[in-house]
């Protein structure tokens, strides 16, 4: 039995606090999903599972998780959400635009990592918009007009095709296409 939800949070790696922006100090850790196995529960944790237990029964320091377990980049290969444009995934130093189009799990191959990131942006220009200006009031209503997106990115795959990969947007794998 699975219960489904995804959640992210960013860590400061030295404070072990959850913080606001994600850095190089910083980890993210995307956890999405509770199963009940015959021995308890597992949590799935940037696509790996891990036993949940009571804190409770936890004997010591070695039993619970460590931050140092987590790379954001597997395989120290650099992916990450174009600063200029949340539309734009970059991994190994080249740009893939994301698109529209869905792709199946059955056709994903290796994996590459995972985003962990929630980003609001402008849809005609893949501009960022802060936390600060979403709550801002707009009075004057200048921003009526303005169509506003929200990805909740996860999980990436190659895929067959040459130039591609498959970027998880709010549960759903698009194609991204090498720019």
């Amino acid at each position: 039995m699975k219960e489904s939800f995804f959640k992210t949070l960013v860590i400061d790696r030295n404070s072990q606090k959850v913080v606001t922006k994600s850095n190089s100090d910083t980890v993210s850790l995307a956890y999405s999903g509770l199963y009940n196995f015959s021995d308890g529960l597992a949590i799935s944790i940037n696509d790996s599972y891990y036993k949940v237990s009571l804190s409770s029964d936890v004997q010591s320091n070695n039993e619970m998780l460590s931050l140092e377990e987590f790379n954001n980049n597997s395989a120290g290969r650099k992916l990450a959400i174009d600063p200029s444009d949340c539309r734009i995934v970059k991994f190994n130093n080249k740009k893939f635009r994301i698109s529209s189009d869905i792709v199946s799990d059955d056709k994903l191959k290796e994996f590459l990592g995972v985003i962990a990131d929630s980003k609001t942006f402008i849809l005609n220009t893949g501009q960022e918009i802060s936390k600060s200006e979403l709550n801002k009031i707009d009075y004057s209503g200048s921003n009526s007009n303005e169509k506003r997106e929200v990805w909740d990115y996860g999980e990436v795959y190659l895929l067959a095709e040459e130039g591609t990969i498959a970027v998880e947007i709010n549960n759903e794998f698009r194609i991204a296409r090498i720019e």
